[in-house]
């Protein structure tokens, strides 16, 4: 603090009725990290502050110097908050715009499953008509078309239920309960048994597959979809192999499908769980596009995540899921 008997420079000898002032006082506003500001006092003519006086005044500037800070302080917690409150508005909307979104994608999944299914029946009725009437007389061309016809029916039929069955998952819930993870995974090893036999493939599943409290039906379809598309999609492989397997993480379950296989090209693997995705290795190989989705739109309800980890094509794959909750 300074104590300066020149008081020319003086503001107030502009001023009419004031008391003639004699010097001023410089009073720091101290803080913890720095000066913040100066305060000045004119005080009377012939006043000289004593030492106690100066003390005074310098822990006044002081305390002022913290108001300071403290009022910095306050001002930026309160634009903080102000912004985390506009952000975490933003996100209730984005949120609910998303609901709303995934709503109507269901809606408009299920409405086209249900107005496709009326013509298709049609087709396939005069399908069965035309070859019970004039099934004898038709050339091996004609019949050769008649089963073509048969086979896309039999894929359009299988495509629609699998769109209807997309659009069920998280609109229609099944009964939640605690499911032995290595039973399933051999009852469905066991179904695909001969398409697994015909593509020469192994299955391994690891013993230490745990229980999980989910819906039955939702994870016996990740599981499902994913062994037989690792099976589809074993290419030229001479030793096919999957393995199933389980690894526990902090919160939840890790599971995954894992196959020396065709692989997927880097740019790729981000496409294989959109819906009607075939990519490039797919075009010559059976699949509607809609199996992956579902698997991705299942593990999501359970609060989980889906992800791919593969070096590229003829390096094979390995489809990795968590499940929210603890294994048992």
């Amino acid at each position: 603090m300074v104590f300066s008997d020149d008081s020319s420079h003086d503001i107030r000898h502009t001023r009419k009725n004031l008391v003639e002032p004699h010097g001023h006082i410089v009073i720091p506003l101290k803080a913890a990290d720095g000066i913040k500001g100066v305060m000045f006092l004119y005080p009377q003519l012939g006043y000289h502050p004593s030492d106690e006086d100066m003390q005074t005044l310098t822990s006044i500037g002081s305390s002022i110097g913290i108001a300071i800070v403290n009022t910095q302080l306050y001002q930026d917690v309160t634009l903080k908050s102000e912004e985390a409150t506009n952000r975490a508005r933003d996100l209730e909307a984005t949120s609910q715009k998303l609901e709303a979104s995934n709503r109507e994608m269901e809606s408009m999944l299920y409405s086209i499953s249900h107005d496709l299914r009326a013509p298709l029946i049609s087709i396939r009725g005069f399908a069965a008509m035309l070859s019970r009437e004039y099934g004898k007389t038709l050339d091996d061309t004609a019949g050769f078309y008649m089963t073509r016809i048969e086979k896309n029916l039999q894929n359009m039929e299988s495509l629609i239920n699998e769109i209807l069955e997309l659009s069920r998952i998280g609109r229609l819930t099944e009964p939640w309960e605690t499911v032995n993870t290595l039973d399933l995974v051999h009852e469905i090893a066991e179904e695909l048994e001969p398409q697994l036999k015909e593509a020469g493939a192994g299955i391994f599943i690891a013993g230490d597959m745990p229980r999980i409290h989910c819906e039955r039906k939702r994870l016996r379809q990740v599981f499902a979809n994913l062994i037989d598309n690792a099976r589809k999609f074993m290419g030229s492989q001479e030793h096919p192999r999957i393995e199933v397997g389980f690894e526990p993480v902090k919160e939840g379950c890790h599971f995954y499908v894992r196959d020396n296989g065709m692989g997927i090209a880097p740019e790729e693997q981000k496409k294989v769980f959109k819906l009607f995705q075939t990519l490039g290795r797919a075009k010559e190989k059976e699949g509607s596009g809609v199996g992956l989705a579902i698997v991705r739109r299942v593990v999501e309800s359970h609060g989980g995540q889906v992800w791919i980890e593969s070096e590229g094509l003829g390096k094979g794959s390995a489809f990795h899921f968590t499940i929210s909750g603890q294994a048992k």
